[in-house]
């Protein structure tokens, strides 16, 4: 099995590729093996679960002989550990075919942190995201352990907010003592002259965090609020080094109940972009739901639509309704209907005459009508009985209204019946 250079992580996710690169991981080698000489560890694996009903997917596209992005593993004694590609590993070890895998040489004490980005930043287009307790689990390890102790990273790492990093470890009690030798080394560095700016700096470097301004205002000058003059003793050097004239907007409202506030409204913002992701990949497998109703069973198009649980209230509804015709006129059922509803259309074969010519005005009035309730009975498959009452409801309007004598179609429309029947 040749893979395809674009498959391997440094050209297939060079975000993933460039991270584990900086964690001190080492790509090695690609490599195909029998699924067999792969063992997996649950312990470092960070979903709670594997997904049976992707696995069987997977496993008859691999049957097919689709090509899927080799699986992270590392040598762990005479085996290899797998580290990424969970699903992948079980669809190829069930279907009895051998595995593309990268090797890739990894710190003992960072398997496990590896195996969980590996499973945010290289999960694809397709690929679920890790639940919110799955993160927070992963988050808490690896700040208690040391393995990355920037929360910016963190965030970046996890793909949330910082304050949603911030919050996580605040309730498992491992911000806290750090915050408060933040401010002890702050008013320490405060009594050694250093500037805001210059303690900002400072607490970055040996903390790994960044601190607003604003924030060192609060942690230092505890006794200042709007209205009241500034200690001047211990803090006017500080406002005057950094053009701190007058409280910013931030020091102003930079209170505890307000950074609480707005960490709740960014969680919010995070789990609404998680739920618009579950809910976009529901509406994907309803379709293609009523997609198989419409192949198997035949049902039209709008029937199929409503049975597959898909929303009446939608932007999509119209395009997805017009796929769906699509599928079912390229069905034996489809192509049957239509091929009645064209055939009930043709007249009785009656002898030729050359010197008639000319349809009599029951003959045009009739295929008139057959060929409107061909129109009516195509739209009736895409909109429902409902929606044929709502049209025939809008050109009865039109009609009354004299706006369909505006319209460029009915006019043209208008022209042909008048000429037929000048004729006859």
């Amino acid at each position: 099995m040749k893979l395809p250079t674009s498959l391997w992580l440094k050209n297939y996710n060079p975000k993933l590729y460039k991270r584990l690169v900086e964690l001190g991981c080492e790509f090695q080698m690609i490599k195909e093996l029998d699924p067999k000489e792969i063992y997996v560890d649950q312990g470092i694996y960070p979903r709670s679960s594997t997904d049976t009903d992707r696995v069987e997917m997977y496993k008859e596209d691999v049957l097919k002989g689709d090509t899927f992005p080799p699986v992270i593993i590392t040598k762990k004694g005479e085996k290899y550990l797998l580290i990424d590609g969970n699903h992948r590993y079980f669809a190829h070890l069930n279907a009895g075919v051998s595995i593309a895998a990268e090797v890739w040489k990894i710190p003992s004490h960072q398997v496990r942190y590896v195996a969980t980005i590996c499973n945010v930043l290289g999960r694809g287009k397709a690929g679920k995201d890790l639940t919110g307790s799955e993160k927070k689990k992963g988050i808490i390890y690896a700040f208690s352990e040391g393995i990355n102790t920037d929360i910016n990273k963190l965030a970046e790492d996890f793909e949330t907010t910082v304050s949603y990093v911030r919050k996580v470890l605040s309730q498992a009690g491992l911000i806290r003592d750090r915050k408060e030798e933040m401010k002890k080394r702050a008013k320490e560095l405060r009594d050694e002259g250093l500037s805001y700016r210059e303690i900002a700096k400072r607490l970055e470097e040996e903390f790994g965090e960044k601190v607003a301004i604003g924030t060192l205002n609060n942690w230092l000058c505890s006794n200042f609020y709007p209205g009241k003059e500034l200690n001047k003793e211990k803090c006017a050097d500080n406002y005057l080094s950094n053009e701190l004239h007058t409280p910013t907007v931030r020091s102003t409202l930079d209170d505890p109940e307000r950074l609480v506030q707005e960490e709740e409204e960014e969680l919010l913002a995070v789990d609404a972009v998680a739920e618009e992701a579950d809910r976009e990949l529901s509406l994907k497998e309803k379709i293609e739901e009523a997609k198989r109703l419409i192949r198997e069973e035949g049902i039209v198009p709008a029937e199929a639509y409503k049975r597959a649980g898909l929303p009446e209230e939608w932007e999509k509804k119209y395009k997805v309704l017009r796929e769906l015709l699509e599928v079912w006129e390229s069905t034996e059922a489809g192509r049957r209907r239509i091929k009645e509803e064209l055939s009930g259309l043709k007249t009785e074969d009656k002898p030729k005459k050359k010197e008639v010519n000319l349809k009599s005005k029951e003959e045009l009035y009739k295929e008139i009508v057959d060929t409107i309730n061909l129109q009516l009975r195509r739209w009736q498959q895409i909109e429902g009985e409902e929606g044929v009452i709502r049209l025939l409801e809008g050109l009865l309007e039109m009609y009354k209204s004299g706006r369909y004598k505006n319209n460029p179609s009915w006019r043209r429309a208008n022209g042909v019946y008048l000429a037929e029947f000048r004729r006859i």
